[in-house]
């Protein structure tokens, strides 16, 4: 799921939904604030560009207004995502680049569950909070191994891996496939580095079978 909300590219009115069927694997990412609500009522899973982005703006706004102060209505483009939210341009939609969707609902997720954090933020404009947002939704990609450069093999949890061909290396045993190829199972150490694990505390983020994951290489 996470490896598709990467490489979705942020548009309006986008809606990506899917049937929830109660899914050991759908029940463990229920819980995170990337969905619009009454999934169980309706019955779809839903992660809506317009609804994160409304999120953002009302969020970062109850933040730092007085508590009797009405919100402001949301607007694109607006100096308020540069200046309070610390986008580049007045049109957040420019900035988010391969951190994809998953970058957007990373930063309510932060915004939500870490209010403390926002307001560090806010405080030192030269730290704009969405670009570092973005940057750290990127790095974390690439030590989670949610790279382009993988590409997956399925859509469910646990399935093999698909890694690009590479040249064997001497001495690699395998066995012979049903197509005629050799084929090896190959174990790679997959775990983060201590920066990583850091991150993912900070973010509330927790990923299953970190320690070690399993590659198919043909070669």
């Amino acid at each position: 799921m996470f490896r598709q909300l990467l490489q979705t590219e942020c548009k309006p009115a986008l809606r990506l939904s899917r049937l929830y069927e109660g899914t050991p694997s759908q029940l463990y990412v229920l819980s995170l604030p990337l969905w619009e609500p009454d999934i169980v009522a309706t019955k779809r899973m839903v992660i809506s560009y317009d609804s994160l982005s409304r999120r953002l703006w009302d969020g970062a706004h109850s933040l730092t207004l007085p508590t009797s102060a009405p919100l402001p209505p949301f607007a694109v483009p607006s100096p308020t995502w540069p200046s309070l939210l610390g986008f580049q341009t007045p049109d957040p939609l420019t900035d988010y680049r391969s951190g994809g969707i998953l970058s957007l609902a990373l930063l309510v997720s932060l915004l939500e569950t870490r209010p403390s954090v926002f307001l560090a933020f806010a405080a030192k404009p030269a730290l704009p909070f969405a670009m570092c947002g973005i940057n750290v939704t990127t790095t974390l990609a690439r030590i989670l191994m949610l790279s382009p450069d993988i590409e997956s093999a399925g859509e469910a949890s646990g399935k093999t891996l698909a890694v690009r061909p590479r040249k064997a290396s001497r001495g690699a045993t395998g066995r012979r496939g049903i197509y005629g190829r050799r084929e090896a199972r190959c174990e790679q150490n997959a775990r983060p580095s201590a920066q990583g694990e850091k991150l993912c505390d900070w973010l509330g983020l927790r990923e299953q079978r970190l320690s070690s994951a399993t590659f198919k290489c043909r070669f």
